[in-house]
């Protein structure tokens, strides 16, 4: 059997109404024909091309194409009421004309065509589809010529009408001309005419603004979906914050507050050489360490090493003090050093999902890893082949 693909009529070009009209007037227009060329010759030169052309006109222009998402833009009105995302499109919101941007953002229905749009025309500059979980990643080249000021930047799904828009500036470039030196050579002895040579140096400079990265709070949705359950206040060597991942993240989505961690092994009857660090910071190290000194499969370091999501690749198992962070964050716990979950009646489910009773981290003490039970924040060292449940960590 062959399949045609066939587009929708535009709006403008034709209903069916229209093209049933303009095809009753072709088979008219050859009736016609027949009918006048038998009774007068003269006539059928007249009439005839007049129905064929009547019937021609109603017909939907060829040129009247399908939705090309290069370059159909939706119109201002549906720009204008788009909302915010929740986190921003840029984390720095200045740009310059000419110059590339790319955004990653979520919410969209999956396998659908997003655009990249500049709202002050609408211009589309990018487009891409959205992936199994309604992420996509959107790069484009700001449109030459803009003017400075505040645009507005859009990503918008024209099949759903899902979008997210947010205002942005584009700065303004500085040209700066230096004067051209002039230099007089003195007129020689003889009576050849003095030379004058001139140089001109131009140089170009561009001014550039240099905004606040984005400032995120503690229990605010992260990057990647998951919660930001950690703050240094300051950037270190290792990154600011630290986002755990959501309940449902095993399969690489995020969903529900039931409880989904994986139950499995640490590394038993292996010494990993290294994964001894125990602060906040230490935790991709030992990560590193254990899957690299560990060959067995499916292992608590592995499974979260190997983790995208929210199209995020730089998953860890959290250290013990990190580990700690996650569970003072599950169970509101602001006053102690060690996570303290007692009295508080049992289990709590809090902005991150469902926690189980015993968690792994990546730290290793005396041949031994460390592990916490949530249920009253202890910690202690474990044997390896114990099957505790895992919940990755990621820093930035």
């Amino acid at each position: 059997m062959l399949a045609v693909g066939v587009c929708d009529l535009p709006e403008t070009g034709g209903s069916i109404f229209v093209l049933v009209a303009g095809l009753f007037l072709l088979v008219a227009g050859v009736t016609v024909t027949r009918w006048v060329r038998q009774s007068a010759g003269r006539l059928s030169i007249v009439v005839a091309p007049l129905v064929l052309i009547g019937g021609l006109a109603l017909v939907p222009s060829a040129a009247d194409g399908c939705f090309n998402p290069s370059t159909d833009a939706p119109s201002l009105s549906v720009v204008g009421s788009l909302p915010a995302p929740s986190t921003p499109l840029l984390s720095n919101a200045a740009v310059v004309a000419g110059g590339s941007v790319t955004v990653t953002i979520g919410g969209f229905t999956p396998n659908e065509v997003v655009q990249l749009i500049v709202a002050s025309t609408p211009q589309v500059i990018g487009f891409a589809t959205a992936n199994a979980q309604g992420f996509v990643t959107l790069t484009g080249t700001m449109p030459q010529g803009l003017t400075a000021g505040g645009h507005t930047l859009v990503a918008y799904a024209p099949v759903s009408g899902i979008g997210f828009a947010q205002p942005i500036t584009v700065e303004s470039t500085t040209v700066t001309t230096v004067p051209s030196a002039t230099t007089t050579v003195p007129s020689a002895t003889t009576t050849v005419p003095s030379a004058t040579t001139t140089t001109s140096t131009t140089t170009t400079t561009t001014t550039t603004t240099t905004l606040a990265p984005v400032v995120y709070q503690v229990g605010d949705v992260g990057p990647s979906g998951g919660i930001v359950i950690y703050d240094a206040g300051s950037v270190q060597s290792w990154g600011r914050y630290l986002e755990v991942a959501c309940a449902g993240w095993s399969d690489g989505t995020c969903g529900g507050d039931d409880l989904t961690d994986p139950r499995i092994e640490w590394c038993s009857g292996t010494v990993i050489n290294g994964a001894d660090g125990i602060l906040i910071g230490t935790g991709e190290q030992n990560t590193t360490d254990i899957t690299a000194g560990c060959s067995t499969a499916g292992i608590a370091a592995r499974l979260a090493n190997d983790l995208t999501l929210g199209g995020q690749d730089d998953w860890f198992l959290p250290s013990k003090d990190e580990l700690n962070a996650v569970c003072k964050w599950a169970f509101g716990d602001t006053v102690n050093t060690v996570c303290n979950n007692s009295g508080s009646g049992g289990l709590t489910l809090l902005g991150v999902g469902g926690f189980g009773e015993f968690y792994w981290s990546s730290s290793e003490g005396d041949g031994l890893p460390w592990a916490q039970v949530f249920v009253n924040g202890e910690q202690a060292n474990v044997t390896k082949s114990d099957a505790f449940y895992v919940r990755p960590v990621r820093a930035f």
